[in-house]
């Protein structure tokens, strides 16, 4: 006979064991979850917790003038960084953070109580920032250094140059542009909370390698003349804003790039975004009279008049459709050179129409108007110009005295250059050449023509007309330079409603534009003033700056009046003062600044 206590005892021990049996096998089946099926994930995870994978910036390459004078550095400066897993009190580390970084204490405290080993706090810091953190330095933070992009010259060609962010990625200008040169590649650090001995470390994976240098084709020199007399004579005329561009008429280097609001790269967020831009490439505008060389360029060329043919100007207006075009005085009978000299609108229309819209037309996409120029730079316009078969029936009235039309600053100046080097059209070139630390050669940036629009005999007979222009006679007399002769043109332009329909009432963009010496020019200046106050005409507004700018850049450019000019302001030199293979004038290697003479030393902005 049984005894059901024994059976009572089995039954509990059955129970027992097999409880115990299905925790086990359910102790194994997470076993192998955790070990096998999720072990990648939760051991990514338990790394994230204990090292991070750090993105080292690399040190960008300098940017350089034509002289090897640097524009861009990079410098190291530090950065700061918290081991959260480290933070006991993050709320007070917190609050004593945001008093010293400036940055928000609940943003902080949420980094700081994270279960992440490593969080950027504050990247960057100036150096009074760190020396305050580095006094207290509360467990858990820490530093490491970084590379940070300096503008030594500050506003100067700033425009030009442009800025780059805090991951060291080019954002504007020649830092955007060129940014696969001058960049260079990123490294990586692997930060871990601590070795066996309790010690934070961090290993390198992949070191980082620095950046390229570029040598672009701007002076320091010439670049401070032409943005300096900018700025003052926008401060003088009480205007809203200006550009300047200098250019070699001779291959197409530009000199100098200015732009009026000024901008300071390394107080990039104290300006709008609109003080960024590079209005020389990306702003286009009616030209206005300046236009009218294109117009009589096309009546040379296709011999529709001679310097001595006789236009009757209608004693100051005429009628075009239903449009009334005047002249600013009440000429009669003007010769064609004079019709250039006072920049006649009637004469000047009078000119277009014996041409006729297709020849017209023609030229202005010979000179380059409505294409783009080629520059190396980011948001270049093309400027606006319209086929023939879309014109009204009073745009052979407006188009050639610069109206119905835009162009860039550049455009314009590469125009006036193409006359003044004697008809040939050129691409503008900005950079020279990028190359390493070691000074080889990475890439070279050949001057380029782009094509002749002109002829010999044509761009002489007009540097002979622009010549009587900058004269007692003509309406840029203010334009004048002491010993030497000047060749250019005024303009002034009513400011085009935006979308169109018209312009804006008492609005103008006062110009100038033109080259020296006469006889061998060497180089092209292009002033635009926006909107001044004082007057508006551009014979009264642009010519003295240009008079300022091209007397400072002869006398730096050390040739004396009336001296036989060299065919070339071309090259940089390099660091030793050598050519390494490109062609150097005199100019290039030995001629001391302006500022150099006057005070002893380079002056910068």
């Amino acid at each position: 006979m049984t005894n059901p206590s024994n059976d009572n005892t089995r039954k509990r021990i059955f129970i027992i064991f097999s409880f115990l049996s299905v925790l086990f096998a359910v102790a194994l089946v997470k076993d192998f979850y955790l070990q096998v099926v999720k072990h990648k994930p939760l051991s990514d995870r338990a790394e994230k917790q204990s090292t991070q994978r750090i993105v080292i910036n690399p040190v960008r390459g300098i940017v350089y003038d034509r002289n090897y004078r640097s524009m861009a550095v990079s410098i190291d400066v530090n950065s700061v960084y918290a081991m959260p897993l480290k933070i006991e009190n993050p709320k007070k580390v917190a609050g004593t953070l945001s008093k010293i970084l400036s940055v928000s204490r609940k943003s902080l405290e949420e980094k700081l109580s994270s279960k992440k080993a490593f969080v950027w706090i504050k990247r960057k810091v100036s150096e009074d920032e760190f020396q305050a953190i580095e006094k207290i330095k509360p467990e858990g933070i820490d530093f490491l250094k970084e590379s940070q992009r300096f503008y030594p010259k500050g506003e100067l060609a700033s425009q030009l140059i442009g800025f780059s962010g805090i991951d060291n990625d080019g954002l504007g200008g020649i830092e955007k542009r060129f940014d696969e040169f001058i960049k260079g590649k990123s490294g990586v650090r692997i930060m871990t909370e601590k070795d066996a001995k309790g010690r934070s470390i961090y290993v390198f994976e992949k070191p980082r390698s620095e950046g390229k240098s570029i040598v672009l084709t701007i002076d320091e020199n010439i670049q401070y003349i032409v943005q300096s007399e900018l700025e003052k004579r926008v401060e003088e005329v009480k205007a809203a804003g200006g550009c300047a561009v200098a250019v070699n008429p001779r291959n197409g280097d530009i000199l100098a790039v200015a732009a009026m609001p000024k901008f300071n790269p390394n107080q990039v967020n104290q300006h709008s975004p609109s003080d960024w831009r590079n209005k020389v490439i990306s702003d286009p505008y009616e030209p206005g009279s300046t236009f009218k060389v294109i117009t009589a360029s096309a009546a040379l060329e296709e011999s529709v008049a001679k310097p001595d043919t006789i236009l009757d100007c209608s004693n100051g207006f005429i009628q075009v459709a239903n449009k009334k075009i005047s002249d600013v005085h009440k000429y009669g009978m003007l010769s064609f050179e004079q019709v250039i000299q006072k920049s006649s609108n009637v004469g000047t229309i009078k000119l277009g129409m014996m041409l006729g819209s297709l020849q017209l037309y023609k030229y202005m996409r010979l000179f380059g108007v409505g294409e783009r120029t080629g520059v190396e730079l980011d948001g270049e316009s093309p400027g606006i110009l319209r086929k023939p078969e879309e014109w009204s029936g009073t745009s052979i009235g407006a188009i050639p005295i610069g109206q119905e039309v835009s162009v860039t600053p550049l455009q314009l100046a590469l125009i006036y250059s193409a006359i003044g080097n004697g008809g040939v059209l050129y691409k503008p070139r900005i950079a020279i050449k990028v190359e390493d630390s070691e000074g080889n050669v990475e890439k070279e940036f050949k001057t380029e023509i782009k094509r002749r629009v002109i002829s010999e005999k044509t761009a002489k007979i007009l540097s002979g007309i622009l010549k009587g222009v900058v004269s007692e006679e003509g309406t840029g007399n203010l334009a004048k330079v002491k010993g030497f002769q000047v060749a250019g043109k005024t303009g002034t332009a009513q400011i085009a409603k935006k979308g169109g329909g018209g312009y804006v009432s008492g609005k103008f963009n006062s110009s100038f534009v033109g080259y020296l010496p006469v006889n061998n020019p060497v180089i092209t200046i292009l002033v635009v003033i926006d909107e001044p106050s004082t007057a508006h005409y551009g014979g009264v507004i642009a010519a003295p700056a240009f008079s300022r700018m091209a007397e400072r850049i002869m006398r730096y450019m050390n040739i004396k009046p009336e001296e036989e000019t060299p065919n070339t302001y071309a090259a940089a030199s390099d660091k030793n003062n050598k050519s390494g293979g490109i062609a150097l004038s005199k100019f290039d290697k030995a001629a001391p600044s302006e500022e150099e003479n006057s005070s002893g030393k380079n002056k910068t902005l």
